[in-house]
């Protein structure tokens, strides 16, 4: 059982530890007063409503967060981090301007009227985006019940196993495949951009068992991985309908496909078999100036060491070289940097490491973290192509063990953690931009008992480290000082996984227990935390009990809505109250097993995949709501 802190209602001020912690302790955004009702807001939405405050207020904020008034002046730095805080490298499509009338309107004028009075008169703003994704937050939270309506289902199919559900990182696209048996499987299409339901625009039947998909970030390519050695790629045409754009062969003896994705390109490496079956082909298709696809096999030699990293905005291509003729687990010091031209991608330069070659992140676009087995090094790459070795920092040995420190990359911080496994300490080391290295001091974290149980997990903004072994879990975080302390611990017999929301401002921690007449752990129990950040802890902020196993969660892309489904086929909805704790606020059930749900990017509607091999696409609404009219879309699988 987890035990620690919990946050319960006050009359004078927001969140209260059970251990009574004095009022004047409590960070200024849990106070009252008129900046307490943005607590709960993304930071970018909190910026947009900074305008309208009065100039007290905002000096106010300023105090706990200088970035914030920061996005107030940089409308390209709002959007950008807009939609990471949405879960996406780029705008989603649905939070354009010209979609509002079409799409959020109806929706909103069902939900809050004047909302959209006023939204109208603000369509030719910059921010609107901003004041688009404030206004549907805002009208969730303020609503103390919501309703879940069916508006769009499949067909019903008793004899299917199995279902999977993608989401492309813009919005416009949802991708269901459906496997009526292991044999026959199908890919489905359906356009997000019409109002009030989805639109199946294009299905394709597959012969063989769909691996896995993975949307492009500007929603425009789909790869998809067969169990059948092929490798399909569609990409969606000028009338929006998609199609097989290419197909290949991947060899038997080497099936791993790895896809990377970024803003700019689709990068696949894919091995294929020559006359020496040394070579592997990193499948390159950027999208030039007239819309058109080009391919590019790059000279990667294939071993098991080999690697391949892309930089963020696509153009820079790193790769880990062993010698052709080295052992497989021989020590890799080699590397090469591809850079994109007007020719495709081009050999610039490479770099020689002192040691074995461990792990390689991008910083930046023109800047990597390079770890070899003794050092850690910082890299540059000049406009000529060029890396150059900006500053190093060497891995001391553990201070009572003759093995070197343990090490786990932080790219989001430009830095990287140190464990010293003889002292059961964690200490963060980064670069500066002028290369300077400044060490952090020694926090203390987990006990380690058995290596190959001690899990690292960072969160995208590199804030936070989750350690956990499987009997303890600790979270450091980092404070306004920038310094990082223990923010969490807890110790438990049971196992547990955790999953940051996407605004990185809660953390949901899933207790399993494990029963020798199931052959699956079960999970009955689900703990949110909310983080202080001026306290820098994560202080609880529910539970959520069931009397039948939770399956899954998910929270909304703008991080006020919690969904869970459970083996009773029900699906809860929790919404971020006032009060600052989640609260049930709808509930629907469901006649078959529930496998996923997951939240559209446009905030307002639920996708939910049952045991029938049904996609059902809800919409949240309110109690004064009429029930909508319920679409259907039936599969032609025969």
């Amino acid at each position: 059982m987890i035990t620690g802190e919990k946050m319960i209602q006050n009359n004078n001020s927001g969140l209260v530890p059970v251990q009574g912690v004095p009022p004047s302790t409590i960070e200024p955004m849990e106070q009252s007063g008129p900046l307490a009702q943005f607590a709960d807001l993304p930071v970018t939405v909190v910026a947009h409503v900074l305008k309208y405050l009065p100039l007290a207020d905002l000096r106010r904020f300023m105090r706990v967060s200088h970035s914030c008034y920061q996005l107030v002046q940089n409308e390209s730095l709002q959007e950008h981090t807009f939609a990471s805080d949405n879960g996406s490298l780029a705008m989603p499509a649905f939070y354009q301007k010209d979609r509002f009338v079409r799409l959020v309107s109806p929706w909103l004028s069902r939900m809050n009227p004047d909302a959209v009075v006023a939204l109208n008169a603000q369509r030719e703003r910059s921010d609107f985006p901003l004041l688009l994704n404030y206004t549907i937050a805002s009208t969730l939270n303020s609503l103390s019940e919501l309703t879940l309506h069916s508006v769009y289902e499949t067909e019903h199919v008793t004899e299917s196993y199995s279902a999977g559900l993608n989401h492309s990182h813009d919005g416009q696209w949802i991708l269901a495949y459906q496997r009526r048996h292991a044999a026959y499987n199908s890919l489905v299409f359906f356009d997000l951009g019409w109002p009030y339901r989805p639109c199946p625009v294009s299905i394709f039947h597959c012969r063989s068992r769909i691996e896995s998909t993975h949307f492009s970030h500007d929603g425009s390519v789909l790869t998809a991985q067969m169990s059948n050695q092929l490798f399909h790629w569609f990409e969606k045409n000028n009338q929006g309908e998609w199609a097989l754009y290419e197909t290949l062969r991947i060899p038997l003896s080497h099936a791993d496909v790895t896809v990377l994705l970024n803003p700019n390109r689709v990068i696949c490496k894919l091995p294929i078999e020559d006359t020496h079956n040394t070579l592997d082909a990193g499948l390159s298709l950027p999208q030039d100036a007239n819309n058109n696809w080009q391919k590019q096999n790059l000279p990667i030699y294939f071993i098991t060491a080999a690697s391949l990293h892309v930089s963020p905005d696509g153009h820079y291509i790193v790769t880990r070289v062993p010698k052709v003729d080295c052992e497989p687990d021989h020590p890799v010091m080699e590397m090469e940097l591809w850079k994109h031209t007007s020719d495709g991608y081009v050999r610039f330069d490479g770099y020689t490491a002192q040691s074995s070659i461990e792990v390689v992140k991008f910083v930046e676009n023109n800047t990597l973290l390079l770890q070899t087995s003794s050092s850690v090094l910082l890299l540059h790459i000049s406009d000529a192509g060029i890396l150059n070795e900006s500053s190093s920092f060497h891995i001391p040995r553990c201070n009572r063990l003759y093995d070197y420190c343990r090490v786990t990359m932080n790219p989001a911080k430009a830095g990287f953690f140190l464990h010293d496994d003889s002292e059961w300490t964690t200490r963060f080391v980064f670069f500066k931009s002028d290369g300077v290295v400044v060490q952090g001091a020694p926090v203390p974290s987990l006990p380690i008992r058995n290596l190959m149980d001690v899990n690292y997990w960072i969160n995208p903004a590199g804030d936070h480290l989750v350690i956990n072994d499987d009997k303890e879990l600790c979270v450091l975080s980092e404070n306004n000082c920038k310094e990082w302390q223990v923010s969490f611990r807890l110790n438990t017999m049971d196992s547990y996984t955790t999953s940051f929301s996407p605004n990185q401002q809660h953390l949901v921690i899933r207790e399993w227990e494990y029963n020798e007449l199931s052959p699956m752990p079960r999970s009955y129990d689900v703990h949110v935390l909310t983080f202080a950040r001026q306290r820098c802890q994560w202080l609880y902020s529910q539970r959520i009990e069931s009397n039948s196993p939770i399956t899954c969660t998910s929270f909304s892309k703008n991080s006020c809505l919690l969904a869970t489904a459970s083996e009773a086929h029900d699906v809860h909805l929790y919404g971020w109250s006032a009060g600052h704790e989640w609260v049930l606020k709808s509930a629907m059930k469901f006649n078959y097993r529930i496998f996923d749900v997951s939240f559209v990017r446009d905030n307002m509607h639920l996708c939910v995949t049952t045991a029938d091999h049904c996609l059902h696409y809800l919409e949240i609404g309110c109690k004064k709501d009429p029930q909508p009219q319920i679409w259907s879309y039936c599969l032609q699988l025969r």
